[in-house]
C-alpha cells in the first residue's frame, strides 16, 4: 500500500481493534525479507493498493504473486484501485508483461557477464515467480469494481474495514474486533478465542493484515 495511505489505513484498522502487519513498522535492520514476503504472501488477509508503479515494483508484484501461489486469494486480498480508472486496458496488460520479461531478458544477460551471479539468479527467481502468476493478477485487479482511495476515505475506510472483518470472519457490527496475537506475534487469535493463523520462523509479525 502506498504512503500515506498505508498509515493511514493502518492506524484506522487498529483503531477498530484489528492488529496488522506493514513494512514501515516491521521490516527493521535485521528482518529478514524473503521471510517476510512468505508471511505476506500466507497471511490471513493482505491489503493491496494497486497503481502503475506498484505493478512494476519487483518487490510489490512478489508479495502478491506468493498470495495467489498460496490460494484462496479471492478470500484473502483486499483490493484499493489508486488510479483513476476502474480497470487496466489490454494494452496496458500487455505492456506489462513485456516490462517483465524485459526484465527477464537483462537479468539472463547480466548472468551471461558476472562470474558472482547470485544475486541476479535471485532477482531472476523473483521475475519468473510474478510472470507466472501475472495472468491470475490482471484478471483478479480487472475484475474487481472498487472506489477509488478518495472516495474510500470520505468514509474513513469504512468499506475496506468491513471486507477485511468479513474476511476474517469476525462480527461486522463490532467497533472493536479484539484480535490478539500471541506473546511472540506469531499466533493470532480472533474475538471469540480461535486460532486464526501460526507464523513459523524468526520474524515478528504483528497481525493477520498485511500491506
Amino acid at each position: 500500500v502506498s504512503g500515506s495511505i498505508a498509515r493511514t489505513l493502518y492506524d484506522r484498522l487498529n483503531e477498530c481493534g484489528i492488529a496488522c502487519s506493514a513494512d514501515f513498522n516491521d521490516c527493521t535492520y535485521e528482518v529478514d525479507l524473503r521471510e517476510y514476503e512468505q508471511r505476506v504472501g500466507s497471511a490471513p488477509v493482505v491489503i493491496a493498493a494497486v497503481d502503475d508503479d506498484y505493478m512494476k515494483s519487483a518487490f510489490c508484484m512478489m508479495e502478491l504473486a506468493l498470495v495467489f501461489k498460496n490460494g484462496n486469494a479471492e478470500n484473502r486480498l483486499c483490493f484499493v484501485r489508486l488510479t483513476d480508472r476502474q480497470k487496466f486496458s489490454p494494452d496496458e496488460q500487455k505492456n506489462n508483461e513485456n516490462y517483465w520479461n524485459g526484465r527477464l531478458n537483462e537479468l539472463d544477460e547480466k548472468i551471461k557477464d558476472c562470474s558472482t551471479n547470485k544475486c541476479y539468479v535471485n532477482e531472476r527467481k523473483y521475475i519468473e515467480t510474478i510472470l507466472k502468476h501475472l495472468g491470475e493478477i490482471w484478471e483478479f485487479v480487472n475484475n474487481k469494481v472498487t472506489l477509488g482511495a478518495d472516495e474510500l476515505a470520505k468514509d474513513s475506510w469504512s468499506a475496506v474495514i468491513m471486507d477485511v472483518k468479513k474476511k476474517m470472519g469476525l462480527d461486522l457490527n463490532s467497533k472493536n474486533s479484539a484480535i490478539k496475537t500471541s506473546m511472540d506475534g506469531r499466533a493470532i487469535y480472533n474475538s471469540n478465542g480461535g486460532k486464526i493463523n501460526v507464523f513459523n520462523g524468526s520474524t515478528t509479525f504483528n497481525g493477520p493484515v498485511t500491506f
